[in-house]
């Protein structure tokens, strides 16, 4: 048993470490879009493999659906290890935030990471959630990424009041004030071997405060 959980994490630490690698060598080597364009595929790649299928086994069946969206980010991350915070504010809204440093970026990788690989994985995943779920009127909603000079990987699940266009799927929002810190600390999304797996066939803020949003980003 023992050597196992050994071997399992070596092997989890490898994958993890080299998809990090994959992210920056295209982005160095040829460009940030096109490692946008890698990673969108990726993760919407693992999106239609892993989202749905997941639901049942996390106990969110039945669940509205922006809180469902922001609690498998949550539990399903825990799965991995990675930090991530979840805070329910209705039916309709509801949070995630992924704590620094980002555990997708080791050490100072991060620096090489363009914003727009950042927001293809948002685009390639959350957006997508309330087309997978056959709910037009759910988004999400990004409040900060590391990537910006921001805390971490922040934002919520929105279910409007009307349909949403493809490029509303996903917007970004901009916190006018100070933040404050978030929710309990938990630890949810797919493991570090899964992304690998994937990656080789595709070759509130927490404020009360107002704020303003930037034009959204189609997605995708």
């Amino acid at each position: 048993m023992g050597s196992d959980t050994t071997f399992a994490s070596a092997a989890a630490a490898l994958y993890h470490t080299y998809f990090t690698g994959l992210i920056l060598t295209v982005a160095s080597r040829r460009s940030g879009g096109d490692a946008a364009e890698w990673v969108f595929r990726v993760f919407r790649h693992q999106h239609h493999e892993k989202f749905l299928s997941s639901f049942d086994k996390l106990g969110l069946t039945g669940m509205p659906h922006a809180v469902a969206c922001a609690a498998y980010h949550y539990l399903s991350n825990a799965v991995g290890g990675v930090d991530v915070e979840f805070m329910r504010e209705s039916d309709t809204k509801a949070w995630v935030r992924f704590v620094p440093p980002r555990w997708i970026y080791p050490g100072a990788a991060i620096c090489g990471v363009p914003t727009e690989v950042s927001r293809a994985m948002l685009r390639g995943w959350y957006a997508h959630n309330g087309v997978s779920l056959g709910n037009p009127r759910l988004g999400f909603v990004c409040t900060a990424q590391t990537v910006d000079g921001q805390h971490g990987l922040a934002g919520y699940f929105l279910e409007h009041a009307r349909d949403l266009a493809p490029e509303e799927r996903l917007q970004f929002e901009r916190p006018s004030c100070p933040r404050r810190s978030g929710p309990p600390t938990g630890s949810p999304g797919p493991i570090a071997t899964t992304r690998w797996s994937t990656s080789a066939p595709a070759s509130r803020a927490w404020s009360s405060c107002s704020a303003r949003r930037t034009p959204p980003t189609s997605a995708g």
